[in-house]
């Protein structure tokens, strides 16, 4: 479960979402504005993300969620959108049926990205969107993104600046975290493990070929793309 913020954080956001600006609270704390509304963004993340882990397994709808963020958590600046995928993500609702707007490619993508990070999560809030894993990371005043983005055989992340875009990119290969399997039975041949798609079923559910890593090998990939986040900040 990520850490509760600090209680200077909690009070600056509960100023601001009572209508203090920036200004008067960056003047009040002695620190820049764009450093209030980062304290502001983040702290409201991370109580919104405690409140929906309270509200999980409940009969809590979609629309109750909206409702809190509108009344509790507007000043996060957030889109809608993202609020419910966290919501559909803490819940273990982020099923077929509420993914059914997506292309069947990026649901299955979603699957795979889930299923490596969820056992190494617990240090930080992670955000699946698109064909991607979102984290936040604080480098001194200002909040980095950094960014998974899965691929049939390795994993490309980058560091984003918020104002000032890509900062850093690598390719994270399969080949170098897990081993090569027989291709089959009647070919002698090895192979590296890759991801395969089916976009033409969206039933089904992605597939490694020829079978799956073990888990202590989805740990290592895992591990190495925290640890390469965490070469830029703090995960958030």
């Amino acid at each position: 479960m990520p850490k509760m913020p600090n209680a200077r954080d909690i009070a600056i956001f509960q100023a601001r979402t009572n209508g203090q600006t920036p200004a008067e609270l960056s003047q009040h704390y002695h620190v820049s504005q764009e450093r209030i509304r980062q304290i502001v963004r983040k702290t409201g993340m991370l109580l919104l993300r405690h409140e929906m882990l309270s509200l999980r397994n409940t009969d809590t709808t979609d629309n109750d969620i909206l409702q809190l963020y509108r009344t509790n958590y507007k000043v996060i600046n957030f889109p809608e959108e993202h609020i419910l995928h966290l919501w559909h993500n803490i819940n273990g609702t982020a099923t077929r049926q509420t993914l059914q707007k997506e292309p069947a490619d990026l649901n299955s993508h979603r699957v795979v990205l889930q299923n490596l990070f969820h056992t190494n999560s617990d240090e930080c809030t992670i955000q699946f969107l698109s064909y991607s894993a979102y984290i936040q990371i604080q480098s001194s005043d200002i909040v980095l993104i950094g960014r998974a983005e899965l691929h049939d055989n390795h994993i490309q992340v980058s560091i984003i600046h918020p104002a000032n875009g890509l900062v850093s990119s690598e390719s994270i290969r399969f080949a170098d975290y897990i081993e090569c399997r027989p291709t089959g039975m009647n070919d002698p041949a090895y192979i590296v493990p890759y991801i395969s798609f089916d976009n033409s079923q969206p039933d089904k559910q992605p597939q490694w070929i020829p079978i799956a890593p073990n888990q202590k090998e989805l740990n290592a990939l895992a591990d190495t793309v925290l640890d390469y986040f965490k070469l830029f900040g703090l995960l958030l």
